[in-house]
């Protein structure tokens, strides 16, 4: 008898130990199952957001591809514009040597 009853005693011990691991399991996966479905939601919710933000994207993207012709057609306008100036420099550089000896040979 008494050895039936630590066979009793052990038995649930081992049960209420067991028990308790289970039970902690099943908190682990209600936490994580949890989880699993907030995250599939807050995914559901980006994707709605990515598909409503998707034209905008490649309108900009058409707008930036356009903005970027016009400042190379603007840059090749500056570079000629440049090289005018620098030609006209030069003249006026000239014509100021020529002013600058007429002045020295009249006084």
């Amino acid at each position: 008898p008494t050895s039936y009853l630590e066979l009793l005693s052990t038995f649930r011990k081992v049960l209420g130990e067991k028990k308790d691991e289970l039970e902690t399991g099943k908190r682990r996966l209600t936490v994580g199952l949890d989880k699993l479905e907030s995250t599939e939601k807050a995914v559901e919710v980006m994707q709605v957001e990515l598909t409503d933000l998707k034209p905008i994207l490649v309108k900009t993207s058409q707008e930036v591809d356009e903005l970027m012709a016009k400042i190379e057609v603007d840059k090749a306008a500056a570079g000629e514009t440049k090289a005018v100036v620098e030609a006209e420099k030069e003249i006026a550089s000239v014509k100021a040597a020529e002013c600058k000896e007429i002045k020295d040979s009249a006084e």
